[in-house]
């Protein structure tokens, strides 16, 4: 059975869509199948390969850059020692489409992975 999103013109697949399925991960750009609260559809992409040092208590850094990315809706990141930082590190993106993120805790990190939900200017 196809998983089934709800648009406004009737119930589609994932794929009639254009989206991936949900739950799905790439290292390319895709559409989860979502949208975000204004109608605006959400993409994901995994930037792999890393390795960015995020200071504690240190400035907003850039990890990397989505081009025509707009709207930061989720995301989530691992560091060096492949623990799971997202609650601890803030994470923006900036009007150029740069991804920063600001260290909160008490100790230095270094991101070698992102998961990125985001929306985008061109739609």
């Amino acid at each position: 059975m196809s998983t089934k999103i709800k648009t406004s013109t009737g119930w589609k697949t994932v794929a009639e869509c254009g989206a991936a399925a949900p739950h799905s991960y790439s290292t390319n750009e895709q559409k989860t199948g979502g949208y975000w609260i204004d109608g605006k559809p959400i993409y994901r992409k995994v930037v792999t390969g890393l390795s960015v040092t995020v200071n504690q208590g240190g400035d907003w850094v850039t990890v990397c850059t989505i081009p025509n990315a707009e709207s930061l809706v989720s995301y989530r990141m691992k560091v060096a020692n492949n623990q799971d930082w997202s609650s601890n590190v803030l994470c923006m993106i900036n009007s150029s489409g740069n991804v920063r993120m600001y260290n909160c805790t008490g100790l230095n990190c270094t991101v070698n992975t992102v998961i990125i939900e985001y929306t985008k200017t061109t739609d």
